[in-house]
């Protein structure tokens, strides 16, 4: 019977040990886990500010090329002339035998590449 029980009281031994060397390295773990958390959120609130930081400097950068365009076009406005005398060359009979010469070449073209088609055939 004593031999039983120091062989028991020898397992529980060893299973209190194991237990406590379990609890050690789970609680190792735990705490692993812990850092890895707080790095990913301090890797998340890092990604945040990038991200919004870069999201003000493209709308600064978009806000620049606005501007830069809209500098282009009013310098390109005032190089043309001024919309009354385009208006008046549009009624004029320039105008008209200008916009009749280009169609008699499209109709022109256009007859070319049916008749070389149809040599083709």
């Amino acid at each position: 019977m004593n031999k039983i029980l120091n062989d028991w009281n020898n397992e529980f031994v060893k299973v209190k040990y194991l237990q406590g060397e379990y609890k050690k390295k789970y609680d190792g773990k735990v705490k692993e886990m812990k850092v890895v958390e707080d790095q990913l959120a301090e890797c998340r609130a890092e990604l945040a500010k990038r991200i919004t930081s870069i999201s003000s400097q493209n709308e600064q950068i978009d806000h620049l090329h606005i501007e830069l365009l809209q500098s282009i076009l009013s310098e390109k406005e005032a190089q043309q002339l001024p919309s009354t005398v385009i208006e008046e060359f549009k009624k004029s009979f320039a105008f008209k035998i200008v916009i009749e010469d280009h169609v008699q070449e499209a109709h022109n073209h256009i007859y070319d590449v049916e008749v070389k088609a149809l040599e083709a055939e």
